[in-house]
């Protein structure tokens, strides 16, 4: 899970097995930080804005959980 530290929705939170979670939250990353398009913008009494290095940081690690879980 790759959440921006500063997003101001949350994460929803139901049981089950988490052995396979890793989360990663970006400082200074808000919601929808890999939409290239969002240079800021308030949105419903939200912040959306890009974010490059968590996107690019995001994109390395869910490529790396999906080679690790259903191979290259």
């Amino acid at each position: 899970m790759v959440a921006g530290e500063t997003g101001t929705y949350g994460p929803p939170r139901q049981p089950g097995d988490r052995s396979m979670v890793e989360l990663v939250v970006y400082p200074d990353a808000h919601h929808s930080f890999v939409a290239s398009e969002l240079r800021g913008i308030r949105m419903y009494g939200h912040w959306l804005q890009y974010n490059d290095a968590a996107t690019q940081d995001a994109a390395n690690r869910v490529r790396a959980f999906f080679g690790r879980t259903l191979g290259d």
